[in-house]
C-alpha cells in the first residue's frame, strides 16, 4: 500500500497480507491518494518513502476533488 501526498510524493509504504480488508494500515500523515499493489511489488522495485509518483491523464488532479 502506497500513501501519497498531493504532489505525488510517497509518504510511506506498508506491506499488508493479501485479502485483509480491515483497518490497521495507515498513512504516517494526512494523504490524498492510496495505491495498492501486489505484496512485494514495491520492495522488488525499490519504491520507498520520499519517491515521487507521476500520473498520466490528470489522474492525480482529479483525486483532489
Amino acid at each position: 500500500i502506497i500513501f501519497l501526498e498531493d504532489d505525488g510524493r510517497i509518504i510511506n509504504v506498508e506491506e499488508a497480507p493479501p485479502g485483509v480488508e480491515k483497518p490497521g494500515f495507515y498513512s504516517d500523515q494526512p494523504c490524498r491518494v492510496v495505491l495498492e499493489f501486489r505484496r512485494g511489488w514495491c520492495a522488488e522495485r525499490g519504491v520507498e518513502a520520499g519517491d515521487r509518483v507521476s500520473f498520466v491523464g490528470g489522474l492525480l488532479e482529479r483525486a483532489r476533488l
